[in-house]
């Protein structure tokens, strides 16, 4: 008994390694959802597997045991059979009930199971009863689901039904046995062409065989329970999953992604029914329906993993028969070390300290040279749109609520852009012109390697200091025009030169020392950077 529990337990620990490399893959890669959900699979599987290899992980030092003499206290002592050792009351109950905890570990684990077993088997019971009401799709659907599943490679097209009810359009494989099935009267409420994208989304679960998933996740549901890492990957497997039919229907109709929102907004909002039953594979949620409203009018997600998707698959997949094992080691005082004369120790390396706060802003400014090929927002909350920045470059960024909420700006304010092959810094300005709007400045800054967004009334001065040594060389009397310039040019009305209370500058021994705001030092950056540039 003891063993099964610490394989069960082992699993469970390596599979919450696994869950944080998933989750830290799909936030690197939105792009490739397929390559995520492999990995959300890989954890539910590796919960499931048994360990091949063990790697002993060493946990800390425990000293030598030391023998402590007690006697037993009168008041909590008895007699044992023999008459002659006073043993206390605690041992004696522990005798008479002979429970190890091993023992009622695996007894709540083996209820919790047979109960969360007993939950599936009703509601597979319940909507069994509900496919009696299913009646077949006249000729017309059945021959668009058949287009679509020719289009899609699939040699073999299963039947449509219609439910009555507000129930979620789905894929459900029971027995080797596949049905799409469709809420009649949401059918109704679409045009042809939403409801082909509709079939090819449902056809893209069968393409892709969601329906092993399904049962994967079933089996290890009822194994794992208690696991709260399981829960997290059943919710991001799922997400990732709806990601991955987005991107088969837009590869399946690549020039027109209007029609598939529409239908996406209309299902969702028409399935309120209950929630999927076991082996069924759906159309996703209303709290993930905005992300996946963006990454469809982009229409830059990869539909399959990819050649790195597979050699990162192939080299994870090595891991999983591990198991973790923790080991104690005995702590052993060391012989002392003989004197030495005339030898100074050398003293101790210090550790590799971590990255300074320059290296990381030098590498989100470098994630802001990037160019991105679209941004396209309609009309989109500004949250979202930070978000999805956030997901696509990889970057850190997080906004000032507060001071944003002082300039009049809040999470759904809508923003509007429609940009090509730019830079993620220029999207940016532009982006945060658009939630502006004309009645709030709104600027970025770069700290500890994150960009955060706030209001530039609001935004607190900083001191910056550049080396124009470069640009005076030959030039000695060329300072004072550098300085003319700048203040001139960039936010006049700012410096105190002009009358302003937030802009300072000076210039000493080639280095000008500027404080100004953040979007203010950018653009002193840019015109110095320019002026080295005609010094060439």
């Amino acid at each position: 008994m003891d063993s099964l529990l610490r394989i069960a337990l082992s699993n469970a620990a390596c599979a919450a390694l696994l869950a944080l490399l998933a989750a830290a893959v799909s936030r690197l890669f939105p792009r490739r959802p397929a390559l995520g959900h492999a990995l959300w699979v890989l954890v539910l599987f590796k919960l499931l597997t048994p360990p091949v290899w063990t790697l002993d992980l060493p946990t800390f030092h425990t000293p030598a045991p030391i023998a402590i003499a007690a006697s037993p206290s009168p008041s909590v002592a008895v007699s044992d059979h023999s008459g002659s050792t006073p043993v206390p009351d605690t041992v004696r109950a522990r005798r008479r009930l002979n429970i190890s905890p091993s023992l009622a570990v695996a007894t709540i684990w083996a209820a919790g199971s047979l109960f969360c077993g007993v939950i599936i088997v009703a509601r597979l019971r319940r909507f069994g009863r509900i496919q009696r009401y299913a009646s077949p799709a006249p000729p017309e659907t059945q021959r668009q689901a058949h287009d679509a599943a020719s289009q899609m490679g699939l040699q073999k097209c299963p039947p449509v039904f219609f439910l009555p009810g507000p129930v979620c359009p789905m894929l459900f494989v029971a027995f080797g046995h596949a049905r799409i099935l469709l809420p009649s009267a949401l059918w109704d409420r679409l045009s042809p062409a939403q409801q082909s994208r509709l079939l090819t989304h449902e056809l893209a679960h069968l393409r892709r065989g969601d329906h092993w998933v399904r049962l994967l996740e079933l089996l290890v549901t009822v194994a794992y329970w208690w696991n709260p890492f399981l829960w997290w990957s059943r919710r991001e497997l799922h997400i990732a999953e709806e990601a991955c039919c987005d991107a088969w229907v837009a590869w399946a109709f690549p020039t027109d992604s209007d029609e598939y929102a529409t239908a996406l907004i209309e299902t969702i909002d028409f399935a309120s029914g209950p929630p999927l039953p076991v082996l069924a594979s759906g159309i996703g949620h209303f709290r993930t329906l905005k992300r996946r409203l963006i990454m469809i009018q982009q229409g830059r997600s990869m539909r399959t993993m990819g050649n790195l998707g597979w050699a990162l698959i192939a080299t994870i997949v090595l891991v999983v028969p591990f198991s973790l094992k923790m080991t104690q080691a005995q702590q052993a005082s060391p012989p002392p070390a003989p004197p030495t004369r005339g030898i100074i120790p050398s003293p101790a390396k210090p550790p590799a300290t971590q990255r300074t706060q320059q290296e990381l802003n030098q590498q989100a400014q470098a994630k802001l040279n990037r160019p991105l090929p679209a941004l396209q927002f309609d009309g989109v909350g500004f949250a979202d749109v930070i978000d999805f920045l956030r997901d696509v470059t990889g970057s850190n960024i997080r906004a000032d609520w507060v001071a944003l909420g002082v300039a009049g700006v809040d999470q759904n304010t809508p923003v509007s852009v429609h940009l090509r092959n730019v830079t993620f810094a220029k999207g940016l300005d532009v982006i945060l012109a658009s939630a502006g709007d004309g009645r709030a400045k709104l600027t970025y800054t770069i700290q500890a390697g994150s960009i955060v967004i706030s209001a530039a009334d609001v935004t607190n001065v900083m001191m910056a200091t550049y080396d124009v040594q470069a640009i005076l060389t030959g030039q000695p009397d060329y300072g004072p025009k550098i300085v003319a310039q700048i203040v001139d040019t960039i936010d006049p009305s700012s410096w105190q030169e002009h009358g302003g209370n937030k802009g300072m500058i000076k210039l000493e021994d080639g280095k000008l020392f500027v404080a100004q705001t953040p979007s203010n030092q950018r653009a002193v950056s840019a015109l110095l950077a320019r002026l080295r540039d005609e010094k060439k």
